[in-house]
């Protein structure tokens, strides 16, 4: 009895000398200055607008190294608003440990040419066309007065406010929205992302989920810069045809349970 006694007294004594694994840094040497402060008003409360913030509405968060420099960096997605410079993404880009020995990031989304205004919910990165460095896809959804459940009529050339947004890695620092002639061009109300490659072709695809009245998406990767959406004759298509979020994770750790991918 003694010996356990020791043993875990050792194992307390080591614990509370440890260093605490997290501590909250100041903006000064992050350079993250995103502050949630509010102030509510007759015309700005819970009740008139839900997700209440402080000019910027962020929905996603990509974590990714973006310029190979061995540092991570961060890519926010935005949405919401009507005003299209508060829906405009931000990419921090790590700048290392300074002098004061603590990290600082640098939002460069601008010079970078990823300061997108779409309604952006979520951004995954990803080398579609296998040349090395990482390309960006950006899940959109816009609500809007055709999401009332009626009929509308399906847009497929890349002009709704929902499309989502494909940008190719010019490997110079800069990126280029290339979505309309990559055939990234169906109208949906996304909420979950998934990349894999579903037909084994060495070239990874993309799995979209949309809520609402439209159909999922199944983009498949033809190898050349474009993509085909094949949702229609794929035997893998989720049912029901609106799954969410968790559904499109489940799907793409089904198919590689299973063999697909």
């Amino acid at each position: 009895m003694m010996r356990y006694i020791l043993i875990l007294l050792t194992v307390t004594l080591f614990s509370c000398s440890e260093k605490p694994r997290f501590e909250l840094m100041d903006s000064g040497h992050t350079g993250v200055e995103f502050i949630n402060r509010i102030t509510e008003s007759d015309s700005m409360n819970v009740m008139s607008f839900e997700g209440l913030d402080n000019g910027q509405w962020h929905s996603g968060i990509a974590v990714v190294d973006i310029n190979n420099d061995g540092w991570k960096d961060v890519y926010l997605t935005c949405t919401a608003y009507n005003d299209s410079a508060r829906r405009k993404n931000r990419l921090f880009i790590n700048q290392g440990i300074q002098g004061n020995g603590q990290l600082y990031f640098k939002d460069m989304a601008e010079t970078y040419g990823l300061a997108d205004d779409s309604y952006s919910v979520h951004a995954a990165f990803f080398d579609y066309d296998r040349d090395g460095d990482l390309d960006l896809y950006l899940l959109n959804n816009h609500i809007n007065d055709r999401l009332s459940g009626g009929f509308v009529h399906k847009v497929s050339d890349g002009s709704a406010p929902s499309n989502d947004d494909l940008y190719r890695n010019n490997g110079d620092g800069t990126f280029s929205n290339v979505s309309l002639v990559s055939g990234i061009v169906y109208d949906g109300f996304g909420l979950g992302l998934a990349l894999g490659d579903v037909n084994k072709d060495g070239y990874p695809d993309i799995y979209v989920s949309n809520d609402y009245i439209f159909n999922d998406l199944l983009y498949i990767n033809q190898g050349d810069g474009t993509f085909r959406n094949e949702i229609d004759t794929s035997p893998i298509r989720l049912n029901p045809p609106w799954a969410m979020i968790w559904q499109t994770s489940t799907m793409m750790a089904i198919l590689r349970f299973s063999h697909w991918i």
